[in-house]
């Protein structure tokens, strides 16, 4: 047993870890079963409370029932690249109850889980923070009285924090009616945080990126939600049964629904607020950006609904969404279609592709915009684009550092525009702040720019997927962009 006194945990590869009291222990674990115990279990049963275990890198094959202390940190040594925890499909790979608040899990691969909730990482009654993980290739199956309950990670009654990992290839059952292949939140869950995560090629019947749930009331913030798949709806996120999430500043793209809502499924009595996300894309029969049914109360405000395959908005039956100041553009479809025809759809204010207004048959039949449907209000409309809304092809909410494609396979673009010349440098970091690799560090003219990351480090080789940060720094300001690399 190592002992760890006071701020030296600092040391550690991975930061803003609650501090430990002055008698924390430290136990490490070696894959040969040599450290200071057999197994990460075996570790994590000897600590006390504010304890830390401390993985080296290797492969664990475990299925991980939390002890009932508080304030324990479970850690890699390595990073999720290299510290692996495999459940071998026969169970949760970590199931966490009655958890508190200084409870970390931070740098692992967790991985091949199989349960019915949450099995990756199960979490109940609990209040912990999951980040800087790879979560990947766990299995919910059917249960009889259990829905929704998320494969990468399942959250019931709790409030715990998920930040900045990596969420994919998680999946429910192809037959049964399980939402939230990456994350599930269920069951009265509170201000789950959801922040700084890829979300990107889950599956479910629902929510394939997210599914949030039973008046849930998570913050969904600064994510990327790509490329899941829903076999019924809501590809990237599901927000229902009088759930009040805040959905902000999330790049939802490239997300399928095989009936209705390929990047947002807004239903039964949602109540969830939807600001500034960037909502492009996406795929599906009916409300390929987002569909509202069944009771949705949502407020849609300030997002971009740009270039999906489909309606940008379809609302149906006893909705009563407000979308106001978007800006919903190039789709396919209908920039909005209403098939409720008892109830109109206050969607004034929105800017919807050219200062003539959306395109109408008899109302506005001069519009050049997106085309709407009947039974919607959109009059007045915005004769430009909403500022404080992100440009189309752009990705920030400030300035216009931006990538593209993303995610993206082998390279992304760079671009950025400066009013006067300038001093700039552009980095490439991943999540744990080390920097990978310098595009430019020199003086650039006023006018628009472009530079090429081609995914590799600064000697040349080839990096894992993963997210990265993507830096500009001038004299004046200093803007990030989080682009997902995917192999």
């Amino acid at each position: 047993m190592k002992k760890l006194i006071g701020p030296s945990i600092a040391l550690f590869l991975f930061s803003a870890l609650p501090v430990p009291s002055l008698n924390a222990a430290t136990f490490y674990i070696l894959p040969d079963s040599s450290g200071d115990a057999p197994t990460i279990q075996a570790g994590l049963d000897m600590c006390a409370e504010g304890d830390t275990v401390l993985v080296a890198s290797g492969t664990y094959t475990e299925n991980i029932v939390w002890p009932l202390i508080d304030g324990l940190v479970l850690m890699s040594e390595s990073g999720p690249e290299d510290t692996i925890i495999d459940g071998g499909g026969i169970e949760r790979v970590i199931a966490c109850f009655e958890v508190d608040s200084l409870t970390v899990i931070e740098g692992f691969t967790i991985q091949h889980g199989y349960s019915y909730r949450g099995a990756g990482i199960g979490v109940e009654y609990s209040a912990l923070t999951i980040k800087n993980n790879i979560i990947r290739e766990n299995v919910v199956y059917d249960h009889p009285d259990w829905v929704d309950g998320g494969a990468g990670i399942g959250c019931l009654q709790s409030t715990a924090k998920i930040i900045d990992n990596l969420i994919t290839h998680n999946s429910c059952s192809a037959t049964g009616v399980n939402g939230g292949g990456g994350i599930g939140i269920n069951a009265h869950s509170g201000p789950v945080v959801v922040t700084g995560n890829t979300i990107t090629d889950n599956y479910a019947m629902s929510g394939a990126g997210i599914i949030v749930t039973n008046a849930s009331t998570p913050i969904i913030s600064n994510n990327i939600i790509a490329n899941n798949d829903a076999w019924r709806g809501g590809g990237g996120i599901t927000t229902k049964s009088e759930a009040a999430a805040n959905v902000f500043d999330n790049e939802i793209s490239g997300n399928t629904g095989a009936e209705a809502g390929g990047g947002i499924r807004s239903v039964v009595g949602d109540m969830s607020i939807f600001t500034r996300n960037t909502v492009s894309g996406n795929t599906a029969p009916q409300g390929a950006g987002i569909y509202c049914n069944e009771g949705s109360q949502a407020l849609i405000t300030q997002c971009q609904i740009v270039s999906n395959n489909g309606d940008g908005v379809t609302c149906s039956s006893y909705v009563t969404p407000v979308v106001n100041y978007n800006n919903i553009m190039d789709n396919s479809g209908y920039g909005l279609c209403n098939l409720y025809p008892t109830i109109i759809i206050d969607a004034t204010m929105n800017y919807w592709g050219d200062a003539s207004g959306p395109y109408h048959p008899t109302a506005n039949p001069s519009g050049s915009g997106d085309e709407v449907s009947d039974y919607v209000d959109f009059e007045p409309w915005s004769t430009d684009i909403i500022t404080g809304v992100v440009q189309h092809g752009l990705s920030e909410r400030y300035g216009d550092l931006a990538a593209y494609p993303n995610p993206f396979n082998p390279q992304t673009t760079v671009t950025f525009s400066l009013p006067r010349s300038s001093w700039v440098d552009v980095s490439v970091f991943d999540l744990s702040g080390r920097l990978i690799d310098a595009l430019a560090s020199k003086e650039f003219d006023a006018g628009s720019h472009a530079l090429i990351w081609d995914g590799r480090d600064r000697i040349g080789r080839f990096v894992p997927s993963a997210t990265y940060l993507v830096r500009l720094e001038t004299g004046e300001r200093a803007e990030a962009k989080k682009v997902m690399l995917v192999r």
